[in-house]
């Protein structure tokens, strides 16, 4: 009878340490680990795995992935992939295997995305997918890299401190992102109203591309709505509405203006596309006053055609001779574009007023030069082209029938009838 005792206690014990060995070894970094990269994948439709991990205990468990990869199944290229990859999981997501989605904090050190397989991916997923886990702390992003058609966004920085499906997100966000010819920094406060399509997004802060001598310093607030059909490989945006307090800087000179835009846009292919598109510049100083529509479109290369009016002549630009100057009326204009984007390439302009027509070609840096040398410099743009004009008065003498041909750096050449 004496044995019945010890035997139960014997087996108390043995249950109890095989009960603790086996809590030991589920909580294991390479056992844990892999059961929590798999949770995240079911929840993404992606294979997840990582070359090794660390596990530690901070009030909730706490996996760090080293090396990581996520694919899509049976892909060769990953979508992204980490140096480093923190995941802190309440215990009940860990109980409920993945059915409780809900994740105290996520970090990414260097995380490295390819756009374009990223977004044929994610357009190939079916409407409300998938539902996206809880972030209780948020996820924050150090190092990012993503890589577009022939641009990259390097040193993304990315602090959202919650995350949830139907919540409202709040973020802040800045990086670099250029391509062959243009740098541009952005330091950004971001909201959405929601994680969905459809959603509204706000941006504020500010935007700087720079090329060569040149910076522009733009202080934005950008608001726009995700349409609720995704296109393929590609993102619809509408009602974008951007205004600006732009700086233009080169050479020690700088000029400021005002900037409005309002457009429907797209992107997809590598390149964000605006049409239709109007826009509105307030200048002062050398800048002049200019609306107009037309589109653009801006990825690898930069194009854009704008037809509109400049309300009046600056003051501060060579005057034009009577009749085409002095009327104060708006004078109508036509530019486009089509090349890199820095605008180191031809500019095509036409410029209208009354039955007088100007049709030529410029460089803009070359221009803004000019402009801002105006005092010790010929009066002479640096442009080509050639101007008809039905009658011009000049010191006393009345000319019809004239037409100009401007060569760059050239005085030009003038015929009359």
């Amino acid at each position: 009878m004496k044995r019945r005792p010890a035997i139960a206690l014997i087996v108390v014990v043995v249950f109890l340490l095989a009960t603790a060995l086996a809590v030991r070894w589920a909580m294991r970094p390479q056992v844990l680990g892999p059961q929590v990269l798999a949770m995240a994948g079911r929840a993404l439709g992606l294979d997840i795995s990582a070359r090794e991990f660390d596990y530690r205990l901070r009030g909730h468990p706490e996996i760090v992935a080293h090396g990581v990869s996520a694919r899509v199944p049976g892909a060769d290229t990953p979508l992204v992939e980490a140096d480093r990859v923190l995941v802190s999981v309440p215990w009940s997501t860990l109980r409920s295997r993945g059915t409780d989605l809900r994740v105290q904090r996520v970090e990414l050190d260097a995380p490295r995305l390819a756009l374009e397989p990223f977004m044929a991916w994610w357009s190939q997923r079916p409407p409300g997918d998938g539902r996206m886990p809880e972030l209780e702390d948020g996820l924050h992003v150090e190092r990012g890299t993503v890589a577009g058609d022939g641009w990259l966004l390097r040193d993304l920085r990315l602090h959202l401190p919650r995350f949830s499906p139907d919540a409202r997100l709040r973020a802040a966000v800045s990086g670099s992102w250029s391509n062959r010819s243009v740098e541009v920094p952005f330091n950004l406060q971001l909201a959405m109203t929601r994680s969905a399509m459809g959603a509204g997004i706000g941006a504020a802060g500010t935007v700087a591309p720079a090329a060569g001598e040149w910076r522009l310093l733009n202080r934005v607030t950008l608001s726009t709505r995700l349409d609720d059909s995704i296109a393929r490989a590609g993102l619809q945006l509408q009602r974008i509405r951007l205004s600006s307090a732009a700086r233009y800087e080169s050479g020690g000179s700088t000029q400021d203006f005002g900037l409005g835009l309002a457009a429907n846009g797209d992107y997809a292919g590598g390149a964000l596309t605006l049409a239709p598109a109007a826009l509105s510049v307030r200048g002062q100083g050398l800048v002049p006053d200019l609306d107009g529509l037309g589109g653009m479109s801006f990825g690898e290369q930069l194009a854009f055609e704008v037809a509109g009016s400049m309300r009046q002549w600056p003051a501060t630009w060579p005057a034009l001779p009577p009749p085409v100057g002095g009327s104060g009326a708006p004078l109508p204009f036509r530019l486009a574009y089509s090349g890199p984007a820095d605008l180191s390439d031809q500019l095509q302009l036409v410029l209208a007023h009354g039955d007088a027509r100007f049709q030529g070609r410029l460089r803009a840096p070359d221009v803004i030069s000019w402009l801002g040398a105006l005092e010790g410099d010929t009066p002479l743009p640096p442009l080509e082209g050639r101007l008809d004009v039905p009658r011009i008065d000049m010191g006393g003498a009345t000319l019809h029938g004239v037409e100009i041909t401007v060569d760059e750096g050239d005085p030009g050449t003038g015929t009359g009838p």
